[in-house]
């Protein structure tokens, strides 16, 4: 009976050993993919060579945000709101052909321009907008407007 039992220990070693020489031959080829060469200094030249290229790609990535924080600045800055209402001035006769413009940028500070067809002469007044509040008194056409383009 030892004999057998010895025989078993054998055969499950060689089947052990089997496994371990097939499995080094594949991390071997593995292997391969990263020196590509004899040495370890292919490996070396491959990752120095990803680093330089992360490197470039950190300093790419933070360049375009920071032109990104600088548009955003720059659309919050320009006109955002913009509605144009027109009327009748001073109930004279013809159809709505005065108007009043507003644009407002993203602090709600702009402008109000309006013209007011007169059958002497037209008039344009431009009136300041700064945070959302008139700088001169406003008629109750601009007053709907400028309530309109703040909502």
């Amino acid at each position: 009976m030892n004999i057998s039992l010895d025989i078993i220990l054998l055969i499950g070693l060689a089947v052990i050993v089997a496994l371990l020489a097939l499995w080094n031959i594949v991390l071997a080829r593995r292997l391969k993919v990263f020196f590509r060469g004899n040495t370890g200094a292919a490996l070396e030249k491959v990752i120095e060579a990803q680093m330089k290229k992360t490197m470039k790609l950190e300093g790419e990535a933070k360049r375009q945000l920071e032109e990104i924080l600088a548009l955003r600045t720059d659309l919050f800055n320009s006109f955002q709101k913009v509605k144009l209402a027109r009327f009748n001035s001073f109930d004279e006769g013809g159809s709505n052909q005065s108007f009043a413009i507003a644009m407002l940028d993203g602090h709600n500070t702009g402008f109000i321009l309006t013209n007011l067809y007169l059958s002497a002469a037209p008039r344009m007044f431009l009136k300041p907008i700064t945070r959302g509040e008139p700088q001169q008194k406003l008629s109750p056409e601009e007053e709907t407007l400028l309530k309109d383009t703040l909502q």
